[in-house]
């Protein structure tokens, strides 16, 4: 424990303690005339002013050196710096110091570095450093070592990342280098304390005699816009477009209205200006832009503000995903029999289903390889070699849809799950109303229009043996029923899809239905615009997803947002995306990306909230007891006075002496 001073130069006011000592060595005692009628009878004694050159009032004098003195230190700021361990010198100190996307806002990464270095240079003569970086993943940029100058060299080369905050990685970190030490010691955490990054949740302890100090280099005053996702909205037509929409958060610095530009490819097409307020979001919505033949590298931009990091959204933009139809019909089959199932079909647009139609009987090899689903439709399943394909193609991870209608029959292999279809209801001009009976099934995403009481069916097939029925009419014969092949999937309509047997294909919800299956069959899941910044890609998914056929074996190169490129393995490959920008996936020898991705800071670390350091001690570190004298020892010189206190004693402690001095001065005088 010392004294330290915020203001040190004020001390040099101590010379003003000149000030008491001349009023006393030069002051004259006033004198009385006093009437005398003569004076030439006296003898002339010369007068002394030895006696006045002396100090008289030794209490008076000090007194008001006293009150000098205090008031200069006053105004020097004094405060009680406190250190832990540092008479021994040999306390081990595990440095953490916050590189996520928030520290990058104005003054913050600045501030922080210079916490931690003054972290370093306090430490014991003996004690070990270890400093250790973290986002949402901790590294340890020293072990513990007694060289200062390799500490404070990597805090020299660290900077603010793109990826969220997270405390539990880091405090982890700390405690596993102190248990491997085996020895106790301190931890700092320098960081800005967003309340995203802890959640409670996580089982964190530091290890016995660890004691946990922090340091917040946060402010609440930053004027921030950020953007927090982009949408694409797809429109169909002879010439498909996309509206790209951007929401906006704003935060602090009153409102105001932000330009936001659109770029493809680097080059801004469009720009459009939203007001923005404080803690309130915001839409930039741009004009529909025909889609791009290809993959485009697209981005949405803000005028450079105190938080840079979220000011640009990167997405990769390009023409709707497309999964291909197979329809599979009798040859006989009446030329309106499709129309329904067509019309459903042409109006998808995320993705769009671009149908082939063949006759189920001539099936080939190469509209099966280009079907990501298979739909038959009131035909015989087929036997011979085009059975055994589509046999082939269901084992493979394949969908079907069976619509089996007046004429359809299942393929033995279905026999034991599903029966054999053979049975017909005929429930007559009324009808049977239709009920979905696993509503949570992903065939029916689509939300509150996922009902089918409105419509009826005057036929329909009964399958004994269907185990797993996601729909029911009223007597409780399937609906719609589910089975598996090998890894295909299958979905069995025991009607038909041509206003015949049912009338489903009039109601509001039959083309939701058909779009369901169909994703639900291709197991589509939509490829992400954008991603954010420490998402881990498996390669192979993805080049799956898009259609984008396996790359070749051997290794393919990911070029990095920062230009550096890094070799992988064609088979089983997963990257992480550890930075803002695109990365793309480059076939072994080729110049244009196969795969291109785009990552963004998450929208949790434009968040202004926050979470009270204590609060964090308190659940990894409940024994500690340096946490408020380490903040204000550790912080800079606006922190350190925001928190000392013994100027004010001061000041008071002036103002008694000023008093007494004056009283003593009035008993000098006579004055009673």
């Amino acid at each position: 424990m010392g004294l330290g001073f915020l203001a040190p130069l004020f001390l040099a006011g101590l010379a003003a303690l000149a000030i008491p000592v001349l009023v006393h060595l030069t002051h004259r005692e006033r004198k009385e005339p006093v009437v005398f009628p003569s004076l030439m009878f006296l003898h002339r004694i010369p007068f002394r002013t030895q006696r006045r050159q002396r100090i008289r009032h030794w209490l008076l004098f000090l007194l008001r050196g006293a009150a000098v003195a205090l008031l200069v230190a006053a105004f020097a700021r004094p405060f009680i710096r406190r250190q832990v361990a540092e008479g021994a010198g040999s306390s081990d100190l595990v440095l953490l110091i916050d590189r996520s996307a928030s520290m990058g806002a104005r003054g913050r990464w600045e501030r922080a570095v210079a916490a931690a270095r003054a972290a370093v240079q306090r430490a014991g003569a003996r004690s070990r450093v270890a400093v250790v970086a973290f986002d949402d993943r901790a590294e340890a940029l020293t072990e513990l070592t007694n060289d200062r100058a390799a500490a404070l060299a990597a805090l020299a080369q660290a900077r603010p990342g793109s990826a969220a905050g997270r405390y539990a990685p880091a405090l982890q970190s700390a405690a596993a280098l102190l248990e491997r030490a085996n020895s106790g010691g301190e931890v700092v955490l320098v960081s800005d304390f967003q309340r995203a990054g802890w959640d409670g949740q996580t089982a964190v302890r530091l290890p016995a005699g660890v004691s946990l100090r922090t340091v917040d280099v946060g402010d609440t005053s930053l004027v921030n816009t950020a953007i927090t996702s982009v949408v694409l909205e797809r429109q169909g037509g002879a010439e498909p477009r996309t509206v790209v929409t951007a929401r906006l958060a704003g935060a602090h610095g009153g409102a105001r209205e932000v330009p936001v530009a659109f770029a493809l490819d680097g080059r801004v097409v469009q720009t459009v200006t939203v007001r923005v307020a404080p803690g309130a979001s915001a839409v930039a919505r741009f004009a529909a832009l025909r889609d791009p033949e290809g993959i485009r590298r697209a981005r949405v931009t803000l005028p450079a503000d105190d938080q840079p990091a979220d000011d640009t959204w990167s997405f990769v933009l390009g023409p709707a995903p497309r999964l291909g139809v197979l329809i599979l019909s009798r040859g006989d089959a009446p030329a309106g029999d499709l129309l329904y199932l067509r019309e459903a079909l042409d109006v998808a647009r995320d993705p769009s289903f671009p149908v082939t139609q063949r006759i189920a009987s001539s099936v080939r090899a190469a509209d099966l390889a280009a079907a990501a689903v298979v739909i038959v439709h009131d035909a015989p399943f087929p036997g011979g070699e085009p059975g055994r394909r589509l046999l082939d193609y269901l084992r493979a991870g394949g969908g079907m849809l069976v619509a089996l209608g007046a004429r359809g029959t299942l393929p033995s292999a279905l026999a034991d799950s599903l029966g054999t279809g053979a049975g017909v209801v005929d429930r007559g001009d009324l009808g049977a109303a239709l009920a979905v009976t696993d509503a949570a099934h992903p065939v029916f995403a689509w939300g509150e229009r996922a009902d089918l009481g409105g419509s009826r069916a005057f036929r329909y097939r009964r399958l004994e043996r269907a185990r797993t029925a996601l729909a029911r009419y009223d007597d409780g014969v399937p609906a719609l029923a589910e089975t598996r092949l090998g890894a295909g999937h299958v979905l069995v309509w025991t009607a038909d899809l041509a206003n015949r047997w049912s009338d489903a294909p009039l109601h509001p919800a039959f083309v939701p239905l058909v779009h369901g299956a169909i994703r639900y069959l291709a197991r589509f899941t939509p490829p992400p615009a954008a991603r954010m910044v420490g998402d881990v890609v498996e390669l192979d998914g993805e080049w799956e997803r898009g259609r984008v056929g396996a790359l070749e074996s051997g290794t393919v190169i990911v070029e990095h947002p920062d230009g550096t490129r890094e070799a992988l393995p064609a088979g089983g490959s997963r990257l992480r995306l550890g930075e803002r920008g695109f990365f793309g996936v480059h076939g072994n020898g080729t110049r244009s990306a196969a795969l291109l991705l785009a990552a963004n800071v998450p929208p949790s670390e434009s968040d202004p909230a926050r979470i009270v350091p204590e609060q964090l001690v308190a659940a990894v570190a409940p024994d500690s007891s340096a946490v408020a004298p380490a903040r204000a020892g550790m912080e800079g010189p606006a922190e350190r006075e925001r928190d000392q206190r013994l100027w004010w004693y001061l000041l008071g402690a002036v103002l008694l002496l000023l008093a007494a001095e004056s009283a003593v001065a009035h008993r000098a005088r006579g004055i009673r």
